[in-house]
């Protein structure tokens, strides 16, 4: 993953004061509030599942397009796929850390994105989501005018589908005229140095985007190496073909040994109010405790998954680092 850590591009971060016991405490009580509103969800759903018929509406595919033939990678989109035109695009498919999904995840929920599109990856492990009385694939796409988001349970690391993904994703945007296709990250970071934790890194090829950025005090990056999914998709932006609008870039100090959900809410907050979503904000009132939500109970999916799979299908995005 990438790093903060010894940057000669970084002004050096104040110490911390703060205490991980105190954070650690801050994450039971909330966890402990969670488990309590789970609970009345849960008996919720029962009410709502015993008046459900359980019958499956099937999507209608108009487009269908295959990348790779080792570890392929096989877009589907649906008859309401043409509303997402010239819509921005965020990731979000985990990478070490839920920060990109969290953030996707939240905006998809608060702007009601219906699903357009699905990608089946045979190489995953096999699984199907049901979203709506509908079945999906693990790989979904919501979308609509005002913004269109990737999202996964479960993380894609393995280079072979990684690189037939980022084919299939550009080849998205490309036929879609998508304004931009936005790449979110948390960084592993030290708790000593994660004083400024709420100062974003971004570089972006989109200058509203940037001066929107540099007016909220984040900082724009120099040098750096990413690995994974969101380091190849940033690398082979600028060279598709046929050629996409534009990219960018958002990197959050996250600490690993606590949840990802502030590195998303920064994230959040800095996107609502961006160029990429014009008018159309979603509402912060809850924020923070709906991006921790959200985050446990993707973490409880991944660790399922996780569980699950085969000894030969494990696998991890390559070192990464930093420099600004």
């Amino acid at each position: 993953m990438m790093s903060f850590e010894n940057n000669p591009f970084l002004p050096p971060s104040p110490t911390s004061s703060a205490s991980a016991k105190g954070d650690s405490k801050d994450s039971k009580a909330r966890l402990e509030e969670l488990k309590k509103k789970k609970l009345a969800d849960e008996q919720e759903a029962t009410k709502t599942a015993e008046a459900a018929t359980g019958i499956i509406r099937m999507p209608v595919v108009v487009h269908r397009a295959t990348f790779g033939s080792v570890n392929k990678v096989e877009l589907l989109e649906f008859d309401n796929v043409a509303a997402c035109e010239g819509a921005a695009v965020v990731m979000g498919i985990p990478g070490t850390n839920l920060t990109s999904v969290v953030s996707a995840g939240y905006l998809a929920k608060q702007l009601a994105l219906p699903i357009v599109a699905e990608m089946r990856v045979p190489s995953l492990q096999p699984q199907g989501v049901v979203v709506a009385s509908v079945p999906y694939q693990p790989v979904r796409i919501y979308g609509d005018a005002k913004l269109v988001v990737v999202q996964s349970e479960l993380p894609i690391t393995a280079g072979g589908m990684v690189h037939n993904l980022c084919a299939a994703i550009l080849d998205f945007c490309a036929r879609h005229k998508s304004r931009n296709l936005v790449l979110v990250e948390g960084i592993p970071t030290k708790p000593a140095d994660l004083k400024d934790a709420e100062r974003l890194r971004f570089v972006t090829t989109d200058e509203d985007f940037s001066r929107h950025m540099k007016s909220l005090n984040h900082l724009g990056i120099i040098n750096g190496i990413l690995g994974g999914l969101t380091g190849q998709l940033l690398a082979d932006a600028p060279l598709a073909d046929p050629p996409i609008l534009g990219v960018t870039a958002i990197m959050a100090k996250v600490d690993a040994n606590l949840p990802s959900a502030e590195s998303a809410v920064h994230v959040v907050r800095a996107l609502n109010s961006s160029p990429f979503l014009g008018e159309h904000k979603v509402d912060l009132t809850d924020l923070e405790n709906s991006a921790f939500e959200l985050e446990t109970a993707l973490q409880d999916a991944m660790k399922k998954a996780k569980a699950a799979q085969g000894p030969g299908e494990r696998g991890g995005a390559p070192p990464s680092s930093m420099y600004m």
